[in-house]
């Protein structure tokens, strides 16, 4: 309860934020928690918060970057094929129709960055190839 006496709305109506500087000092940006969803975070994304896209990379780089190692099998051509995906899901956000997760749209977006069949590899999935050495970093 509020001092007012009103009810405060549930953690999940209100997303949990925090203010942090840049390491170079540069103005604030808003960090958030894992208690906002995908859906918010693209909701908000849309209405031009580049912190909740940061977060929605931050969340999803490790599985946009197996998914292109896996197809390519260089870490190098991954980690840029990886950024690529990012850069055209942020550049296309308003086509993104949430009929499938975020996560699942931005992989797909990598998986046809990584070029035709013949290109990629056909390996079995890597499970636990270790991220991106330069992740990749939104405003």
């Amino acid at each position: 309860m509020s001092p007012a006496g009103l009810r405060e709305p549930p953690c999940s109506a209100r997303p949990a934020q925090s203010r942090e500087l840049f390491p170079t000092g540069s103005p604030q940006r808003v960090v958030y928690n894992w208690g906002v969803s995908d859906s918010e975070l693209v909701d908000r994304a849309r209405q031009g918060d580049q912190s909740a896209f940061g977060e929605l990379v931050r969340r999803h780089q490790g599985a946009v970057f197996r998914a292109a190692l896996a197809a390519l099998g260089s870490p190098e051509d991954a980690e840029e094929i990886a950024q690529d995906a990012f850069v055209a899901a942020y550049s296309n956000l308003e086509g993104f129709r949430e009929e499938a997760s975020f996560r699942t749209w931005v992989v797909a977006i990598a998986w046809r960055r990584a070029g035709p069949p013949a290109r990629r590899r056909h390996l079995p999935a890597i499970r636990r190839a270790s991220p991106p050495a330069r992740p990749v970093v939104f405003p």
